[in-house]
């Protein structure tokens, strides 16, 4: 199962749609907040992919929710925009909540830096910023997870 992974776009809907194309092996797309309309120009391209997305600090309008729990088979995926976890402070928060929901994987953006680790047993993972043409891509296998940052 592979996952595409945006956060932090920011009017940049060109870039998605190219990411997009570029990618359509992808079974999940998410996009992790600010900005949640850009998500909406994307409808065409997703097709019948499952599309999983959050509210970010620059979603003023919010119609999204602020945290989504995605099962993928065995795994299940938080996905956050992280500025309620305080996450340009650091992680702790994120990570401990991940280990309250029992996840394997924790998304994240907000900091609009990519951030890739494995942490008590738990995949941390930021895309980085579409704005500045970075994007994740996260591959659930039966022989393990692999995180990958990306840019176009």
């Amino acid at each position: 199962m592979r996952l595409l992974v945006f956060s932090d776009s920011h009017g940049r809907v060109g870039a998605m749609r190219k990411v997009l194309e570029m990618h359509p092996e992808a079974d999940i797309i998410v996009h992790l907040g600010d900005c949640e309309r850009d998500a909406d120009k994307l409808e065409d391209l997703i097709g019948s992919r499952q599309f999983y997305r959050v509210c970010g600090n620059c979603d003023f309008m919010p119609a999204n929710p602020l945290n989504e729990l995605i099962k993928c088979g065995d795994i299940t995926v938080l996905c956050t925009h992280g500025h309620l976890e305080r996450v340009k402070h650091g992680t702790q928060m994120l990570e401990e909540k991940a280990k309250q929901l029992s996840v394997g994987i924790a998304l994240y953006g907000h900091t609009h830096d990519p951030d890739n680790r494995r942490t008590d047993g738990i995949y941390i993972f930021n895309p980085g910023a579409m704005q500045d043409g970075c994007y994740g891509i996260i591959d659930i296998t039966e022989k393990g997870i692999i995180c990958i940052n990306a840019e176009i």
